[in-house]
């Protein structure tokens, strides 16, 4: 597998089942590349949907890892996955992680 800067310079289809598809395609794009946008609804199940990386030309289909995951047909061979990371800005990281842990304290102590 190549590195995003190989297809700067090309046209490609993005495909995104993320929350916010609009950051992957800008990170595409921000590589170089000239992005075709095809977002789908968060956690869509494109393992039973190949039409979903069907398109009438050659271009390669780009999509993050966590969709790429999900695909189990001949089409994706044509396709590459991207590692997409999740940042939190200021204090977002903290606040979250306590929301889950007082999540989790209130069920074990209603158990």
């Amino acid at each position: 597998m190549g590195q995003i800067q190989d297809l700067a310079g090309q046209s490609v289809h993005a495909v995104a089942g993320i929350g916010n598809p609009e950051r992957f395609f800008d990170l595409l794009e921000r590589a170089g590349i000239q992005v075709k946008r095809h977002p789908l609804p968060d956690h869509a199940d494109i393992s039973i949907s190949p039409q979903d990386l069907t398109f009438d030309d050659d271009l390669p289909v780009v999509m993050t890892a966590k969709d790429a995951v999900k695909c189990q047909f001949p089409e994706a061979g044509r396709c590459w996955c991207v590692d997409v990371e999740v940042e939190f800005e200021g204090r977002e990281g903290e606040s979250l992680l306590q929301l889950v842990l007082d999540r989790i304290a209130d069920v074990k102590a209603a158990a």
